[in-house]
């Protein structure tokens, strides 16, 4: 469970820091 975790607080940083990344590369 903990995997998970990491890697959705890892996306959700990744959104919160690089919002333009996050909607133009991954949608």
């Amino acid at each position: 469970m903990s995997f998970s975790i990491s890697i959705l607080s890892y996306l959700l940083v990744v959104e919160l820091d690089l919002p333009s990344i996050s909607l133009g590369g991954t949608k």
